[in-house]
């Protein structure tokens, strides 16, 4: 009995180190500003690793409600994927109106393993706030751990 107890406990800690030693892909979640100015945008750079098909993304526009609209651009070589969040701020406006969160549609861009570039930018004056997420992903569609980013571009 002691022994079976022994072997258990030795097999469960073999499993809490395998398991502990995972390294597990997620989607990256970037929480940003842009100034006033209408010129304001902000670049960062993702770098995939290789078994990457594509680069997923879609952007916030998170409070305060102002007029510029959040524009999110994602550049690798001569290729373009962009997408634009069209509800402003936290509020849809339907009938009745929606609270939370809305994101841009989820664009794709299909360049492989590399750095891509992700630009940030908005549609006119006003203080903006936002929430970019992307991803690397696999042909079968798995998301991918990045090597590096997204960070800022030097």
């Amino acid at each position: 009995m002691k022994a079976n107890f022994q072997n258990s406990v030795s097999a469960l800690a073999t499993i809490y180190v395998a398991l502990a030693n995972l390294s597990f892909a997620q989607a990256d979640i970037v929480n940003g500003s842009l100034g006033v100015p209408q010129a304001s945008a902000r670049l960062y750079t993702l770098t995939c690793p290789a078994g990457t098909t594509r680069v997923s993304g879609n952007i916030t526009d998170k409070a305060p409600i102002m007029a510029p609209l959040i524009t999110l651009k994602m550049i690798k070589g001569v290729t373009k994927s962009e997408t634009t969040d069209a509800v402003d701020g936290l509020q849809a406006q339907v009938n009745p109106p929606l609270i939370g969160e809305f994101p841009s549609a989820t664009v794709n861009i299909n360049q492989g393993a590399g750095t891509y570039y992700l630009l940030v930018e908005k549609s006119g004056p006003g203080t903006e706030q936002f929430k970019m997420f992307v991803e690397c992903r696999d042909a079968f569609n798995n998301p991918l751990a990045p090597v590096s980013g997204p960070a800022p571009a030097p």
